[in-house]
């Protein structure tokens, strides 16, 4: 028996570490165990996908410093994506994230037994631009990122 098959491209590379240039090209809404809203994004680089869940602190969060991290890192990231990021907004990944280009810094973690690449945070897109970012643009960053 024959017959022909058409699998996606990039399921199984495991991107390697560093600044890449990635386009959001999937979202899911859901919600943490916590209960906190959170998005599944796929963001594809030229090496493969990498998955990372943003997540939303609630409202009522009592730990305001788990609160202030989650909204700073979060208004870091939609403000990357070219969205409002400040105030009061209505989020709508499937609408307005699906297509968006922005910098992501890889690394990778061991998770039973298998290595895989995760997202340590956002670059602007405009850094990632660049040819080569140098490993000393990328200290830089990361001392003003809160990581």
């Amino acid at each position: 028996m024959s017959f022909v098959i058409n699998l996606p491209k990039n399921v199984a590379t495991l991107v390697s570490e560093g600044v890449h240039k990635s386009v959001i090209t999937k979202t899911i809404e859901r919600t943490s165990r916590y209960g906190e809203p959170l998005v599944s994004c796929a963001f594809e680089t030229e090496e493969g996908i990498v998955w990372h869940n943003v997540v939303f602190a609630l409202p009522d969060e009592q730990n305001t410093e788990k609160k202030e991290f989650m909204d700073n890192r979060n208004s870091q990231f939609l403000s990357y994506l070219g969205l409002k990021f400040t105030g009061k907004i209505k989020i709508d990944p499937g609408k307005e994230w699906i297509g968006k280009g922005i910098g992501i810094k890889v690394d990778h973690e061991e998770y039973e037994g298998i290595t895989r690449a995760r997202v340590r945070y956002f670059l602007d897109p405009k850094v990632v631009d660049k040819k080569d970012v140098s490993n000393e643009e990328v200290e830089k960053i990361e001392e003003t990122v809160n990581i």
